[in-house]
Order: C-alpha cells, then structure tokens, then sequence
C-alpha cells in the first residue's frame, strides 16, 4: 500500500497541484484522527482492514460523523453483494482490486474536480493542510 501511496501522491502532485497523501497503518487510526476532527478531500478505504473493517468504517463515518465526504472503497472482495454493501454503506465508488491505476486516478480526479466546484477553489479544509493550501486525500 505504501507504493500505492506513493505513486498516487506523485502523479496527482504532477496533474493536480500539490495534494498530501496520508497512509494510516489500520481503521482504527483512521477512525480516531476522524473523530478528532480532521476532515479529507477524499478517502480511499480498504474493504478489508483488519481488525475493524472498511465497511464498518464506512458506516461509522456515514452515521455517527454524518459526513459527505467522498469515499472509494477497494477491495479483493468483488461479489454483487460486497459492492452492493458499500454502496448501500455510502460509498460513492467501488474498485475492486487488481485494478488499473489509470482508472484510479481518473475517479480520484473527478472528486476532487467536484468538491473543488461545490466548495470552491480555495476551500479545502484538512488537519494534514499544509501552508502552501494543499489538499488531503487519505489512503490506508
């Protein structure tokens, strides 16, 4: 996941501006930082964290935060009903892995393309928000 991480924070710094990618090592650590109050352009969130789940996460964030911030879920998990779940969860995308970076990209792309319109340009709230004005987009 780290070269993903990588890889995503180069190629989106590259066509986007600067944009900060935050990898956190399980849900938990996700969960908390959310609870704390920090708040992401975009999360991308693994179905199967251990421990405490992708979709469990989803739930928590669409129900005890109420929040509208996109979210992709990945997963190795591909069956009607998985997807189906994390949609029904509040997911807004789903990619099942393997999957094309390209493809990745152009959904991480198109988010933030919409919540730059539905904010605003210069609005992009984030607790990893750098002085420069970069944008967050989180991934585990």
């Amino acid at each position: 996941m780290q070269l993903l991480v990588a890889t995503l924070a180069q190629q989106i710094s590259t066509d986007a501006g600067v944009i900060s990618c935050t990898q956190f090592r399980d849900a938990k650590a996700l969960q908390l930082a959310l609870s704390e109050g920090c708040l992401f352009d975009l999360l991308i969130l693994d179905y199967n964290y251990e421990e405490f789940g992708g979709l469990a996460l989803l739930r928590w964030l669409r129900t005890h935060q109420k929040s509208t911030v996109p979210v992709i879920m990945l997963s190795q998990r591909n069956s009607e009903r998985d997807i189906a779940d994390s949609l029904s969860a509040g997911a807004d995308d789903f990619m099942a892995k393997p999957f094309r970076p390209i493809d990745l990209m152009a959904r991480i792309e198109r988010f933030l393309t919409i919540m730059e319109v539905a904010r605003g340009r210069d609005a992009h709230p984030s607790c990893h928000r750098r002085q420069d004005g970069s944008r967050a987009v989180v991934q585990r």
